[in-house]
């Protein structure tokens, strides 16, 4: 078992991390994992670092700054890109579009509305006006 510290200005975090895995275990999901009992943010989360390396990897090649890489990664991994993304994938009766089983939907409605009430985002989605009293 090996235990490291990381101190920042505002906190300190005492990682343990066991010594046994093996770098085949770190890479390969929990045999025990069974996405339908994962909680929505959980989901969420993991689908969002998926999305964001899918895209990563796709713009590292040519070779480009990393600021510029960063700001057209951002934003295509953003809630609303993913949001118009995913109304393309899911199309019905279109060449393009994409089924998912009843199973896998589920899943993805679970994660995709793991923000609750939470507002996140820039504010001008959460202004009033007059024909909508949210």
């Amino acid at each position: 078992t090996t235990t490291t510290t990381t101190t920042t200005a505002a906190t300190t975090a005492t990682t343990t991390i066991p010594s046994s895995l093996l770098l085949s275990e770190y890479l390969s999901p929990d045999s025990k994992c069974e996405a339908d009992r994962m909680g929505a943010t959980s989901l969420a989360y993991i689908g969002d670092v998926v999305f964001e390396l899918f895209v990563r990897s796709r713009y590292v090649w040519p070779a480009r700054r990393t600021s510029d890489i960063q700001n057209r990664v951002v934003g295509i991994v953003r809630a609303e890109y993913q949001s118009y993304l995913l109304s393309q994938f899911l199309k019905e009766g279109d060449d393009e579009g994409f089924s998912l089983t009843p199973r896998e939907l589920s899943i993805l409605k679970r994660g995709r509305n793991s923000g609750g009430n939470t507002k996140r985002g820039p504010k001008r989605f959460y202004k009033k006006n007059k024909n909508n009293s949210k």
